[in-house]
């Protein structure tokens, strides 16, 4: 019964958070973000809490969206909503598999940074972003000549919150902080020259 609560708690944090992205940094459908941090938060509660989690990622993902999706056909809304809600539950399950699989052991070491960027961020984010960009289409949320951008997108913007909140929640998940202070300073480096690269993109993305 705790865990239960607990994890309905972590279903509604993810759910707060991806409303205060879409408020801050939402643009047409009002549901896609320049930053998706729950991302990032659903990796790390499927890192503490494994497949139990999976059903509140899904629910506050899927109430997250519901309102930008909304098409004015419910039930068309629900399957479109339900769609985009499975990709966000498939990637950050994707991500912290091959996390914990490829990077997690070596982590503290900047040998670490490349396997981090292919398993735990193109990978998963690939796929969630190519169903939830052809979702957006089939719904005539966008055009198929915004196909492409909203991939790369979407990739970015998952990417982003990861790059954000993985090397803070392993600093602090360590004992031995001194090794994890040393790959963290490494990470946020790397971290200020990818978010220029990606802001420079989503600029032109958007114009």
């Amino acid at each position: 019964m705790k865990r239960l609560f607990v994890l309905t708690i972590l279903g509604v944090v993810y759910y707060l958070v991806a409303i205060y992205g879409m408020a801050i940094f939402s643009f047409q459908p009002s549901n896609i973000t320049l930053l998706w941090l729950p991302f990032s938060f659903a990796v790390v509660f499927i890192h503490h809490f494994g497949i139990r989690s999976l059903p509140f990622i899904f629910m506050g993902s899927f109430f997250a969206n519901f309102s930008g999706m909304n098409n004015g056909d419910l039930s068309l809304t629900i399957l479109y909503t339900s769609i985009s809600a499975l990709a966000d539950t498939i990637a950050p399950y994707l991500s912290s598999l091959l996390l914990k699989k490829f990077v997690d052991n070596k982590f503290d070491s900047i040998k670490g940074f490349l396997p981090f960027i292919l398993y735990g961020v193109v990978i998963p984010t690939f796929v969630s972003s190519v169903i939830i960009s052809i979702n957006l289409f089939m719904g005539s949320y966008i055009s198929s000549e915004k196909i492409f951008s909203y991939i790369i997108l979407l990739m970015f913007a998952d990417g982003l919150g990861l790059f954000l909140i993985y090397p803070i929640y392993k600093y602090f998940s360590k004992s031995d902080t001194k090794t994890f202070k040393a790959s963290l300073y490494s990470f946020l480096l790397y971290f200020r020259v990818i978010v220029w690269l990606v802001f420079i993109l989503l600029l032109s993305i958007k114009s």
